[in-house]
């Protein structure tokens, strides 16, 4: 059984695993894939911080851009004289509230409830 199993396994076609073979100067093959790769990488580097750095100034001119609203100036004088009455409506409005919760407070705190009695361990032994 491990006969036909054994040339099934070294059969495996496409497969071509070269990375530990040597070459001619005794370096592994893997190292110098990666090596090459390295340098591939290295090369690009620079590449890849113009492409950064464009990016980052592009998103600031457009983040400067959003921030600058268009200026409104408002002549109408009863919307503001509306305005004006509304906001002092609603702080009147709110100091009358506080006002009357005050006295509601105190009717509360005068109104004491009954405390519960806590019984212990030793109350329960002495009976």
């Amino acid at each position: 059984m491990l006969k036909a199993q054994g040339g099934r396994m070294s059969k495996r076609l496409g497969e071509e695993n070269n990375s530990s073979c040597r070459d001619l100067s005794g370096r592994r093959l893997k190292t110098i894939r990666d090596a090459e790769s390295l340098a591939k990488y290295l090369a690009k580097e620079k590449d890849r911080e113009k492409e950064k750095e464009e990016a980052i100034t592009k998103k600031i001119e457009e983040g400067l851009k959003e921030i600058q609203p268009p200026k409104v100036l408002i002549d109408d004088s009863d919307y503001l004289n509306d305005h004006k009455k509304a906001l002092e409506d609603v702080s009147t409005t709110v100091l009358d509230a506080f006002k009357k919760n005050k006295g509601k407070r105190k009717m509360e705190k005068a109104v004491e409830k009954p405390k519960k009695k806590v019984i212990s361990f030793q109350d329960l032994d002495s009976s």
